[in-house]
């Protein structure tokens, strides 16, 4: 859609048809997988195994068990764990922690579930006296066929020469046609190169089989193969996994840190004379400016996690589709194929310089600080097309697909009456909501399957009140997160988290700040008027700040060491002209408190304290500073770069453009800058119109800015910081998926 400024309704919401409630409760997933010795002259066969099973939404397993015969695979059981806990960085961990060889003393899994974010994953066991194996995991499709594993793959295998339990690696390209797969070998040693094997039966959940008993295991977004020889009866085992050969991705996609492991038959490096097997696990970090580092997992898990720590360092770039990783110092270059899904990498070669050698290697996405993506606040939809009241959160996923839930489809909670508010809580990485209905005050919570439940924390907790506007969530340096907002009287009221937890669920407690702190104290709640913001400082301070009726700028705030809240009178204390509208918070690295809103005139007014400060607070005219636009009362919003960058956002008073007040550390003797958002984004994109924005800087680096288009879509401005990346719009309502 083009720019256009006339006949739009700037009070519409994103036009969305309501959800279906959510009936998925399981995943179908399979593996295959080998088992060896890396001792010399072990007792350990090479073995090839493969699983199918189903995964529930409580994370309880079940399924089969195949060992690789003479005579095709042979079912030997059920699977070796019984459940999976899934974490935020994207690990998972079995119960009991067991592989095909038994328990296991160290073991390590990367998460698998497409509906999830990870397209493929991995485990590693090692059961000590050098035996391990290691295995390749796939959520499988609800439907599909032939058409479905038709193209060109680029392949990866590790396999055993089974009379000599010699190891070998290989890797190539091979073409699924309507009957048959055709094999090419590129490096190392592929069995049956220039070969063909027959299919001879696709099954609607992805699993395809052929004349040679090689079993293929589609992902559920069909961009990942894995795949086992399960037949010894020719003298050779196998495991591999494969990817699209497409077309080369843009670099900065594939910026971030991925759970790496991989595999090589090298007798050199192994000190024997006989081709034998290791397999390493690792951690691999593509940083944006190009340089890429990789740890030994466990000490990377350890803590050494410097650069000094690295195993290897170097630079990375992409050649077609393949990520190539330059060592430093070193003539070694490692390649891995990129999927189509920008979250799997495999493993090819290692060019040492004076030799190729083949390896297997699958690395997924990794989140160290939780899984990352831009949590929206929830946007109260009230078109035609979707009832008053029904509250939708967005969230980008890591797999970088929009996600849409309406929360009373999924949950079957009450009507949302009032605010919503939404955070992802840093202690389990998972999404969360609030919001306020007639019947209390209702607390949306997303487990690891991804589906949505709810609590009624007013009828929950003891003591509990209503909250009935105003609603504000924020999140202490600690990890703690405290709602607010006021009662029917005007009562500062507050529930709060401790850390503990009850059964499946964080532990709320509820204090009403009014009576509780201010009133022993000869202070009452200030008589605000319009919306309230609220804050945690980098020191654990919680605050909550807003306008009474004159304009003037009141706060109500706790910092550790006190006993009680207590409210500050803010324009007092900094002498600030009397301002209007909504108001919004930026907090500076350097424990700068910054509160932005709009005087009579329309300027930005921002009221500003730092630790030098004391008690006194200072107030700026940065319109008047800068020259820059007038905004609409309501639009503003601000967010703070990962680098330190300042930035308020607004939707200019005239013109409608979305403009941008911004500053950088890099322009400390500069000053502030204006940019125009509509300007930025690429020419024929969607603009977004109305009076209300939300600015967000995302985990990833990334500044994002959310309002509406002309039609009422949820839109999203954003940026991100790698490879000379511009301003570019999303419709996130048209792209947006629900699962």
């Amino acid at each position: 859609m083009t720019s256009s400024r006339t006949n739009h309704d700037q009070n519409a919401g994103p036009a969305m048809e309501p959800l279906e409630v959510r009936s998925l409760m399981s995943n179908d997933f399979a593996s295959v997988g080998l088992s060896f010795d890396t001792h010399f002259f072990g007792d350990t066969t090479p073995g090839v195994f493969a699983t199918e099973g189903v995964l529930q939404d409580n994370g309880a397993a079940f399924g089969d068990t195949f060992f690789g015969a003479g005579t095709g695979r042979t079912r030997v059981g059920g699977l070796v764990f019984d459940s999976l806990d899934r974490f935020p960085d994207g690990r998972y961990r079995r119960h009991p922690n067991e592989g095909t060889l038994g328990g296991a003393f160290e073991a390590n899994g990367a998460q698998f579930l497409t509906t999830d974010g990870f397209p493929a994953g991995w485990w590693f066991g090692d059961f000590g006296d050098g035996d391990k194996e290691a295995e390749f995991i796939v959520e499988r499709p609800d439907q599909a066929s032939i058409s479905d594993f038709q193209g060109t793959w680029r392949f990866s295998l590790l396999g055993a020469h089974v009379p000599t339990d010699n190891f070998y690696s290989g890797n190539g390209r091979l073409v699924v046609h309507s009957g048959r797969i055709d094999w090419t070998a590129e490096s190392g040693f592929v069995p049956g190169d220039g070969g063909s094997s027959n299919i001879l039966t696709v099954t609607s959940d992805g699993r395809l089989f052929t004349d040679l008993d090689e079993y293929f295991y589609l992902s559920r977004d069909g961009s990942v193969m894995i795949f086992a020889d399960m037949s010894t009866g020719d003298g050779h085992v196998f495991m591999g996994v494969a990817v699209r050969d497409t077309a080369a991705p843009p670099p900065q996609e594939l910026v971030g840190d991925y759970l790496l492991e991989w595999g090589f038959t090298d007798a050199n490096a192994l000190g024997g004379p006989n081709d034998q097997v290791d397999y390493r696990q690792r951690y691999l970090r593509l940083e944006p400016d190009g340089d890429y580092r990789i740890w030994d997992l466990d000490r990377y898990d350890s803590g050494h996690t410097s650069n000094d720590d690295a195993l290897s360092r170097g630079f990375w770039h992409t050649s077609g589709n393949a990520l190539v990783l330059d060592r430093s110092n070193s003539a070694d270059v490692l390649t891995l194929a990129i999927s189509s899904n920008l979250s799997t990498l495999v493993g090819l070669d290692l060019d040492s310089g004076s030799g190729t050698d083949a390896i297997l290697g699958l690395a997924t996405r990794a989140f160290p600080h939780g899984v990352p993506g831009v949590a929206v606040p929830p946007i109260l939809n009230t078109p035609a097309s979707v009832p008053a009241g029904r509250p939708v959160v967005y969230q980008l996923g890591t797999d970088n697909i929009w996600e849409v839930v309406d929360l009373i489809a999924e949950t079957g909670g009450p009507i949302i009456t009032g605010d919503l508010v939404s955070w992802v809580d840093p202690k389990d990485g998972l999404g969360y909501a609030a919001g306020v209905s007639s019947s209390g005050l209702i607390l949306y919570s997303q487990p690891s399957s991804g589906h949505w439940t709810f609590r009624n924390l007013t009828s929950e907790v003891f003591g509990g009140e209503a909250i009935t506007g105003s609603l504000q969530a924020m999140t202490s340096p600690d990890g703690l997160v405290t709602l607010t907002g006021l009662s029917a009287n005007g009562e500062l009221l507050r529930y709060y988290q401790t850390g503990d937890t009850i059964g499946a669920g964080y532990r709320w407690f509820f204090g009403n700040i009014n009576d509780q702190d201010l009133l022993p104290q000869g202070q009452s709640t200030p008589a605000f008027v319009g919306n309230l913001v609220g804050y945690a400082t980098s020191w654990g301070g919680l605050n909550v700040a807003g306008l009474d009726s004159s304009g003037r700028i009141w706060s109500v705030w706790w910092a550790p060491g006190r006993a009680r809240w207590s409210v500050a009178d803010l324009t007092a204390a900094s002498g600030a002209l009397p301002l209007a509208g909504s108001l919004t918070v930026y907090l500076t690295p350097w424990n700068g408190i910054n509160i932005a809103g709009l005087d009579g005139a329309g300027h930005i007014q921002v009221t500003w304290w730092v630790p030098s400060f004391g008690g006194a607070w200072a107030q700026n005219d940065l319109t008047a500073e800068t020259g820059g636009p007038i905004f609409k009362p309501a639009s503003v919003t601000s967010y703070v770069s990962s680098w330190g960058g300042l930035n308020i956002a607004g939707i200019e008073e005239g013109s409608s453009e979305v403009k941008v007040y911004w500053w950088a550390p890099a322009r400390v003797n500069e000053g502030w800058a204006i940019t125009s958002l509509d300007a930025a984004v690429p020419a024929g994109s969607e603009l977004i119109y109305g009076d209300e924005l939300h600015g967000i800087a995302g985990p990833d680096g990334s500044l994002n800015v959310f309002g509406y288009g002309l039609d009422g879509s949820f839109l999203r401005y954003f940026w991100e910081p790698s490879f000379g990346a511009s301003w570019m719009s999303q419709n996130v309502t048209a792209i947006a998926v629900d699962r």
